[in-house]
């Protein structure tokens, strides 16, 4: 079944999860591992989608583990209220300038996506919860972000679609053109349409969708 999490309303989410400070003020969590061992608890240490490992105690209260990302498949996190969110372990590509080499080219990194569409043929939007400290003279701050990817077909891993960065409610229009292109340079039809306005960084789930109508 395909799945789909309406991009508004996202940021509000965005801050709920990487502000995790007490396993009593959320509902529980369950791990899936590499190996396919469930661990039911309660997150107890600060969550965005890059971290390297995380705390975990199955009482709210009680002595914590640490579990590398290496080692987590899935994660399901439960609201109060009963709901779920399912991040997923994913490759993403990034550019990157090599100080021994003169060109640019793609590395892949593992990160833990919230899965908002995902279709039977492997198509996949997904949202990463980024975090980075930023100093300026005496000050030094961290900088909250989320980022939209899309997963191709066939890809082993998902290109950046548009972001919303800490002091700002939505994406910029601009810079979800640029990088829009760029994902679906491919499909020159769509890129013409990305390049017209058709298409929104409000509503990325719209552009996926009419790059499976292309490929379907």
């Amino acid at each position: 079944m395909k799945k789909f999490i309406a991009y508004s309303g996202l940021l509000s989410a965005f801050f709920l999860f990487l502000c995790i400070t007490t396993a009593s003020a959320q509902g529980t969590t369950v791990l899936t591992l590499k190996d396919g061992t469930k661990v039911e608890g309660y997150i107890r240490s600060q969550f965005y989608s890059t971290v390297s490992n995380i705390e975990f105690s199955t009482e709210p209260n009680g002595k914590t583990k640490k579990y590398d990302l290496d080692d987590i498949k899935k994660i399901v996190m439960y609201s109060i209220d009963g709901d779920s969110v399912l991040y997923v372990k994913r490759y993403r590509y990034r550019l990157f300038k090599s100080h021994n080499k003169p060109h640019k080219g793609y590395y892949k990194q593992p990160v833990l996506f919230r899965l908002d569409y995902a279709s039977p043929k492997g198509v996949e939007l997904l949202t990463e919860f980024r975090r980075r400290i930023e100093t300026s003279g005496m000050r030094t701050a961290a900088k909250k972000e989320l980022w939209s990817y899309v997963k191709l077909q066939g890809e082993q891993a998902a290109r950046p679609l548009c972001a919303v960065v800490s002091g700002s409610d939505v994406p910029e229009e601009a810079n979800f053109r640029i990088m829009a292109r760029r994902a679906f340079a491919d499909y020159p039809s769509l890129v013409s349409r990305i390049s017209g306005g058709e298409f929104s960084a409000k509503n990325p789930l719209r552009l996926v969708q009419a790059y499976e109508e292309l490929i379907y």
